[in-house]
């Protein structure tokens, strides 16, 4: 009868406490998630290298760019954070190094709607950081607070995805990131040009993206700094990662650029040319724009393609021996 009593005793514990005896440290019988992850992209930067560049290109040139382009437009993914919030409330967050195209996370989650943000690529960025609250609107990848900051070196991906979840059971989920920056490429054909030194600025593009919907702010825009890509021989490359531009033209001037390029030439005077490029064709996330331009004695650019701005300031600063930050 004792060992009965016993065993009746167990049961009725078990009845109260429910999966408390299989887990103390789960406070309910949660639900089981798995979730998986992969990055998507909408720019094949081969592809798009070998059709937009010409046959006069060298294929050194294009190895030069692919190289410096394909780390950032890449499908793996380093690391990701992976943020949870119950409601309008913070749940738990989660940071992981990856290194691969597919990864996966596993968690019990209580009964509850969430909303779960994701993030990858922002460890070795160097320009564009993930600040976290606990709120889902305190999540937002700001460029760091310069007014001039370098080309970003990773491609930052996002997602966000609701789940409405029971207080028991299974469930699987996909999350498939998008790409929140882009590129710009620039190949100058310095023949004939005698120019020292060549390197150009980026304007007009967002400060910050914003996590939870997916928007971006362009309150304090910084001035990108282009990477010069060397190439043996051919021509001149330089290329860089920052985030979109706007969508339209802000300004009550319809003749304004949406965003644009300041390219500076060191002549062998040793006076400085800078041509602005302007653009009416918005940047988007995940893209790629490659210039094609041809560098004059004078050291002001013609770029190829006739649709886009131009404005030229010869003798813009005489005698400068040092890279000019605006």
């Amino acid at each position: 009868m004792k060992v009965r009593k016993s065993i009746w005793l167990l049961l009725g514990v078990t009845a109260l406490t429910g999966c408390r005896l299989i887990d103390e440290d789960t406070l309910d019988c949660g639900m089981n998630v798995d979730l998986t992850y992969d990055l998507r992209l909408v720019t094949d930067v081969q592809a798009q290298l070998h059709e937009e560049l010409d046959g006069n290109t060298p294929a050194a040139t294009i190895a030069a760019l692919q190289d410096y382009l394909e780390p950032v437009f890449s499908p793996v993914a380093q690391d990701a954070d992976l943020a949870f919030f119950r409601g309008p409330a913070f749940d738990h967050r989660a940071h992981k190094a990856v290194n691969a195209t597919q990864f996966s996370y596993q968690a019990v989650f209580k009964e509850g709607e969430y909303l779960h943000l994701a993030v990858a690529n922002t460890d070795g960025n160097r320009v564009a950081s993930l600040v976290t609250g606990e709120q889902p609107e305190e999540e937002y990848m700001p460029v760091a607070p310069a007014d001039t900051v370098d080309s970003q070196k990773t491609g930052l991906f996002s997602a966000r995805k609701s789940l409405d979840l029971p207080a028991m059971g299974q469930a699987s989920y996909h999350v498939t990131l998008d790409m929140v920056n882009s590129a710009v490429a620039m190949v100058a054909d310095t023949t004939g040009s005698r120019i020292s030194r060549l390197w150009y600025y980026g304007t007009g593009f967002a400060s910050r993206f914003d996590v939870s919907d997916s928007t971006y702010r362009f309150e304090s825009p910084a001035v990108v700094r282009a990477d010069e890509v060397r190439a043996p021989g051919g021509p001149l490359c330089l290329s860089s990662v920052n985030y979109p531009s706007r969508d339209t033209r802000t300004r009550s001037d319809s003749g304004d650029a949406i965003w644009e390029v300041q390219v500076f030439a060191r002549c062998a005077s040793g006076s400085v040319t800078k041509t602005t490029l302007g653009f009416n064709i918005p940047l988007k996330a995940g893209r790629l724009k490659i210039i094609r331009v041809k560098v004059l004695p004078d050291g002001s650019v013609v770029p190829a393609d006739s649709g886009i701005g131009v404005n030229v300031i010869i003798d813009w600063h005489v005698g400068i021996d040092e890279e000019i930050d605006l």
